[in-house]
């Protein structure tokens, strides 16, 4: 079977401490134009010894959840950040970091090539891959969410998400969000993705929350809420914040507490939100 694999030629190879001593893992599909693009972070040793990107137990693994969200590995593209594998499997490593900045040139350059040929949807696995899109925070933060990011100048649209190592390590019960995730991608990629319009009222006034509150009364909408606090046990707990939504794209969030875990009302307003709420 013929694969579509991407060299890179703007990577510095020569000057890279890994250079020479590991298999050049290239990116590859069995699609000539695949539509959704899988970005891990570097070769494992399966891979470094077959020359395949996934195809250890973290392959085998993303191969089960890209099955159970309806996709089959031959119709995605998978690469890593780097193509040669870091002593011991660590990116954070000296040699790792240094193969990071040596490679991202000829990264950059396989992602533009992806999307001459149609691509326009990524999934970073883990925080690596998710960083280097220009995605800050935790990566249990931010899996799930679309964002807009660029690379080399080109608009993609990025749904991070956990690594299957992540998952091979013992965390089986997020398995089923991961699956979520690369099925969401998946959607974007063939369907497009228009993003919500966002009408959140963050920093409302006093007035702003007795009007609302009002009108989810009176026209008894259906609304969810949620609430953030300062502790599990809710006999130490305050409420930090309060959001209630009406839609993915109308939300009204209440905050108890500015930075700094100074309160956000005075002089007698808090009585009224309370009242309202």
């Amino acid at each position: 079977m013929k694969l579509l694999r991407i060299s890179r030629t703007k990577s510095k190879c020569g000057s890279c401490g890994l250079g020479g001593y590991c298999t050049k893992v290239r990116g590859e599909s069995a699609s000539e134009r695949p539509k959704l693009a899988i970005i891990g972070e570097a070769p494992g040793a399966d891979e470094d010894k077959l020359g395949h990107p996934f195809v250890g137990a973290a392959g085998h693994e993303l191969d089960v959840m890209l099955a159970k969200a309806g996709i089959g590995r031959h119709n995605v593209y998978l690469l890593n950040l780097i193509n040669c594998r870091p002593p011991e499997n660590d990116l954070a490593s000296p040699e790792g970091q240094e193969a990071l900045e040596k490679c991202r040139a000829g990264f950059e350059e396989e992602i533009s090539k992806l999307y001459s040929l149609g691509v326009r949807t990524l999934v970073p696995l883990g925080a690596n891959p998710t960083h280097a899109l220009g995605i800050e925070g935790s990566i249990h933060k931010v899996r799930g969410s679309v964002y807009d990011v660029h690379v080399a100048g080109l608009q993609f649209w990025a749904i991070p998400t956990f690594h299957p190592s992540f998952i091979i390590r013992g965390e089986w019960a997020e398995e089923p969000t991961v699956i979520n995730d690369i099925e969401k991608a998946s959607n974007i990629a063939l369907n497009g993705y228009t993003p919500p319009e966002e009408r959140f009222e963050l920093f409302p006034t006093v007035r702003d929350v007795e009007l609302r509150c009002r009108d989810y009364v009176k026209k008894r909408k259906l609304i969810a809420v949620d609430t953030e606090t300062t502790a599990l046990a809710y006999y130490e707990a305050e409420v930090f914040v309060m959001a209630f939504a009406e839609s993915g794209e109308d939300a009204l969030s209440i905050p108890f507490y500015s930075q700094g875990f100074k309160p956000y009302w005075h002089n007698g307003d808090l009585i009224r939100v309370k009242n309202a709420v």
